[in-house]
């Protein structure tokens, strides 16, 4: 497997990564908190302060790579991939959710 490979197979995972975090949240209503513990495994899951930093950086084009079964409008999963974000860094900040074990 080649570098091209190895990135091809990380940006599908990021992408995947977005659209989960993005129903979780939006969809089942989940908490930004529970929606990390349900992507355990994930990007989300593993790096939730690193990845709240893709998700703050998502833009229509990252909307546009998702295959989609009932689509979003673009800029509402943009704009609520940037909420997602700044409330996992906000958390992050909070001394008393920024313990061993959670954000």
């Amino acid at each position: 497997m080649n570098y091209d490979d190895r990135f091809e197979i990380w940006v599908d995972q990021i992408i995947l990564s977005l659209a989960d975090i993005w129903g979780f949240c939006t969809q089942m209503k989940l908490s930004v908190l529970e929606a990390i513990s349900v992507a355990q495994g994930k990007a989300a899951g593993i790096f939730p302060v690193d990845f709240a930093r893709v998700l703050l950086s998502a833009n229509e084009s990252d909307w546009q790579l998702i295959r989609w079964l009932n689509p979003s409008e673009p800029t509402m999963f943009v704009r609520s991939l940037y909420e997602i974000g700044e409330e996992i860094i906000f958390s992050a900040m909070d001394k008393q959710d920024f313990q061993e074990g959670s954000l």
